[in-house]
């Protein structure tokens, strides 16, 4: 499901950690392949969240205020490492949520 949070294995999996989202529905995660310790998370009521220690702690980087606008993909772009995409659900406003560079 959706409200799970983020949990952490340190463990291949063997044990979770709780990190994040206690009542929040996540739609999409994402490790940055240029800095492997650089993780996004995106909920589907439009925050998305950073973690720069492997998912230790996060830092909210972004919210909306858009109705009906989430979080359901994330790409990084193969060529720069500074640009971050992301698919969201409430096309009509996703254009106008999503502005700048992370």
């Amino acid at each position: 499901g959706y409200s799970g949070g983020i949990w952490v294995s340190t463990d291949s999996g063997f044990n979770w950690t709780y990190k994040l989202g206690s009542g929040e529905r996540f739609g999409t995660v994402g490790v940055n392949p240029w800095f492997k310790n650089i993780y996004y998370a995106g909920t589907l009521s439009g925050k998305l969240y950073r973690s720069v220690d492997n998912g230790n702690t996060w830092t909210m980087v972004f919210q909306t205020e858009l109705k009906d606008f989430g979080f359901t993909e994330f790409a990084f772009d193969k060529k720069n490492k500074d640009i971050l995409y992301a698919a969201c659900k409430g096309a009509s406003n996703c254009a106008e949520g999503i502005v700048g560079v992370l």
